[in-house]
């Protein structure tokens, strides 16, 4: 048996997952077009980013998997190094692109807002692809489990072992950790919004410098997390931790908010 508040969690992390996409259209009722662009635009950063250029260039850095491995497990501050720092400099790139080319109008007509839902679409699809749909096929098999019509999936290419250790890795599912899942949703959405506001702030002022903070700050909060969650250190450390990041990127995200919001509703 899965117990129901692994479930329910999941369930949270789903709905929390796919909701992010949908906030830009519920705190601004104004130019639904220009939010979509841009929630799209935030999107694309995420699979240009992402998917495409940071995944290569980390392989490219690292080699094989299994020297990847073989670093996290003897050498965990530079593979955490190599991954932030790849992370802040690619998922930089991919804003400045995009914001020069797909939504510069946009950003021209309202660039807080604009940048506001670009960091939604970037957390959101992030988010989705990493979380909800995973967590969506667990959800789906968690009732097999639970009624022990999962072992009618045996077939040719799927073995009884293979669901045994399937059915072992969600009954280990702790309520602590689903919990960080959850936090570290909201702490990443809150920093793109952050990460985005800056970077356009730092185009509209010509200032190339705010580009070098900008890397800094995204290597830095990515580098502590990944490296402590190597280290295996306590979860209430990493809650401590995911919590000051929430405080601290979400006051200004929710500063900025709060303006786009009242401006919104002036126009």
């Amino acid at each position: 048996m899965v117990q129901t508040s692994t479930s329910v969690l999941m369930a949270i992390a789903v709905i929390v997952s796919f909701l992010i996409l949908l906030i830009p259209f519920l705190l601004f009722k104004k130019d639904r077009s220009l939010l979509f662009k841009t929630v799209t635009a935030g999107a694309m950063v995420f699979i240009f980013a992402d998917l495409f250029v940071r995944g290569t260039i980390v392989s490219l850095i690292l080699g094989s998997p299994d020297n990847a491995v073989e670093m996290m497990k003897n050498q965990p501050i530079v593979y955490a190094l190599i991954v932030s720092l790849t992370t802040a400099i690619v998922h930089l790139l991919a804003r400045l692109l995009i914001a020069s080319g797909i939504v510069k109008n946009e950003l021209a007509k309202d660039p807080r807002k604009s940048a506001i839902s670009m960091g939604f679409g970037q957390a959101g699809l992030e988010s989705i692809y990493t979380i909800g749909i995973v967590y969506i096929q667990h959800l789906m098999l968690i009732g097999k489990i639970n009624d022990g019509s999962i072992y009618q999936m045996v077939s040719a290419t799927i073995t009884k072992d293979q669901i045994d250790f399937y059915i072992t890795m969600i009954q280990n599912y702790q309520v602590m950790p689903l919990v960080l899942i959850i936090l570290k949703i909201v702490m990443t959405t809150l920093m793109m919004i952050a990460l985005t506001l800056m970077t356009v702030n730092a185009i509209k002022q010509k200032d190339k410098k705010s580009y070098l903070m900008i890397v800094l700050v995204n290597m830095s909060v990515m580098f502590i997390l990944l490296y402590i969650e190597l280290l295996n250190v306590h979860p209430l450390i990493i809650l401590a931790i995911i919590i000051a990041t929430i405080v601290l990127f979400g006051r200004y995200s929710l500063q900025h908010i709060q303006g786009a919001r009242l401006n919104d509703e002036r126009i």
